[in-house]
Parts: C-alpha cells; sequence; structure tokens
C-alpha cells in the first residue's frame, strides 16, 4: 500500500518566476508490506509555467471606463492619469519595455517613439478613425500590429455635416450672433432679412464617397436636391443605389451649390482645396470639412 505523506518544496531560487522555469517538487512516500514499513523519497518534475500580464501604456485617462476595466483585467496597464495629452518626453521615458500601446490622435508615434519602444511592442490600438499620427511604414518594418475604429464615429459625423450644412445655408451662425448681440431689435423687420439658401434644387457634391460620405447622402434624400455629385478615386456601387453621379474632381468644383468634404487625409488630398480649386467654384458656392483640416489650405 501506498501512502502519500507530504510535500517539500525546493528553495525559491530554483522555483524561478521565468514563464520557462521547471519547479521540482520532492514528494515523500511511506510503503507499508506486513509489519514492515519503508519511506522512499522520490522526485520528479512538474511544469509550470507562470505567465505574466502583459504591459500596456495607455496615454490618456478620459476614454470610456468599460474600455480601461477590459485592459486592466487582461494586462498591466501603465495609464497616464491627466485628461490632457501624455507630453512627448513622459512618451518616450514609459514607452520602453511595453507589449503594447493604447494611444489617441494627440500623440505621434514616430520612429523615435518605436525606438524607444524596443522590440518588446507587439501592438498598436488607436482610438481613432484615421491612423495618419502612426508612421505604418516603420511600424510594418517592425511588424508590430496596428487596431483603430473605422466605423465608430461614422453616424455623429454623418450627422454633424447635414447639421453644420444647414445652419450655413440657413444663417443659423449669423442668426445666434445677433441674437446674443441685440442686433435684432435695432433693426426694422425685412422679409429678406437673414435669408438663406434651400437645399432644394440644388446640387449637392460629395469630396468622398466613403462610410461618412453615404451616410451625409442618405441623410439629404428628403430635401428635394436635384443632383448629387461625387468624386473620388473611382465609381462606387453604392454612389449608384444613393442616386449619386461620378464626376472629376474638376467638375465636382464647377457643378456643386454645395460642397461637402469627407474624404480621408493622405498624400493626395492633403492642401487639394487651394486657391486654384476656390477659383473653379461657384461664388455662391458653400464647403462644409468634417475631414482633416489639411485639406484645405
Amino acid at each position: 500500500m501506498l501512502r502519500h505523506v507530504g510535500r517539500v518544496s525546493l528553495p525559491p531560487a530554483i522555483t524561478s518566476r521565468s514563464s520557462q522555469a521547471r519547479a521540482l517538487h520532492r514528494h515523500q512516500y511511506t510503503l507499508s508490506c506486513g509489519g514492515n514499513q519503508w519511506q522512499s523519497t522520490r522526485s520528479f518534475a512538474v511544469s509550470h509555467i507562470t505567465m505574466s500580464k502583459p504591459k500596456v501604456l495607455v496615454t490618456r485617462m478620459d476614454i470610456p471606463q468599460e474600455a480601461l476595466t477590459m485592459l486592466e483585467q487582461k494586462c498591466e496597464v501603465d495609464l497616464w492619469k491627466l485628461p490632457s495629452p501624455i507630453p512627448r518626453e513622459e512618451l518616450l521615458k514609459r514607452i520602453p519595455g511595453k507589449d503594447g500601446l493604447f494611444c489617441l490622435l494627440t500623440e505621434k508615434i514616430d520612429k523615435e517613439v518605436l525606438d524607444a519602444a524596443g522590440p518588446s511592442l507587439k501592438v498598436i490600438g488607436t482610438m481613432s478613425v484615421g491612423y495618419d499620427h502612426l508612421s505604418m511604414d516603420e511600424i510594418k518594418k517592425r511588424n508590430i500590429k496596428v487596431g483603430y475604429t473605422p466605423g465608430v464615429l461614422t453616424d455623429a459625423t454623418a450627422e454633424l455635416t447635414v447639421t453644420l450644412l444647414l445652419a450655413t445655408t440657413r444663417r443659423l451662425f449669423e442668426a445666434h450672433s445677433e441674437l446674443l448681440s441685440g442686433g435684432w431689435a435695432k433693426c426694422a423687420w425685412s422679409p429678406l432679412w437673414m435669408t438663406g439658401w434651400g437645399l432644394k434644387g440644388s446640387t449637392v457634391g460629395v469630396f468622398g464617397l466613403g462610410r461618412i460620405g453615404q451616410g451625409v447622402l442618405r441623410r439629404l434624400q428628403g430635401f428635394s436636391v436635384h443632383k448629387f455629385i461625387y468624386s473620388g478615386r473611382s465609381p462606387k456601387k453604392e454612389g449608384e443605389e444613393l442616386g449619386a453621379e461620378f464626376v472629376s474632381f474638376d467638375e465636382l468644383l464647377k457643378q456643386s451649390d454645395f460642397l461637402l468634404v469627407t474624404c480621408a487625409m493622405n498624400k493626395d488630398t492633403q492642401g487639394i482645396f487651394d486657391e486654384a480649386a476656390f477659383a473653379k467654384m461657384k461664388n455662391t458656392a458653400i464647403i462644409v470639412n468634417t475631414s482633416r483640416g489639411g485639406k484645405i489650405r
């Protein structure tokens, strides 16, 4: 009969915390046979793999608490505990040795940051629709995975675009200013005072018929617009479904009564709306840009 009577663990120096360490546990057994007993000590190896949590740097505290809680459950989180963007020097100081980085548009992740991070950095998550603040060429060289949130603001931005279009065409900003200053009470009423321009019968152009551009056109379907046109790299089936005609960039500028800019920011669209572009537009045209400001000079 074999009876387990105890266990003696080896010293801590042997039971390393390394994920590859193997801890030996010595077990003592007593063997009984008739009236005689023999004690035998046997040693055998038991593999223990201690997995340490990945280390993640979070550059802002004002992110959804649900996201932060999920990270803290799975990761060792180094959180910048101020609502303002993390200073560059702090980013460079904290990034070394991190497995992951959770950042926003306010942080430029370039070669300097990636060099400071070292080979441990495996993934970057940015809470943004765009990722032009990330040096993608450098990131690809290091085989770092990137995650972003392309659809999270589609509806909100489409609604904002329509809001700004209506507020501008109906001169709501000017009217609000007159209300605050009391100017409305200083002049006689006029039937044409603060008269704006209607969308009915107009030509609405969209530069960049992506998720947001499509969302804008869906929301404008009930405004009796005469013609929807759009420009981009190539025609899209969604454009046809929304009743929009694909035109060249020059034609977009010439025909649009209202021009909505919803395209992505890249080297081709940087500064594309320059003096020459505006010279091709109607004098009465209104342009609404709800994408990156760098497209307009």
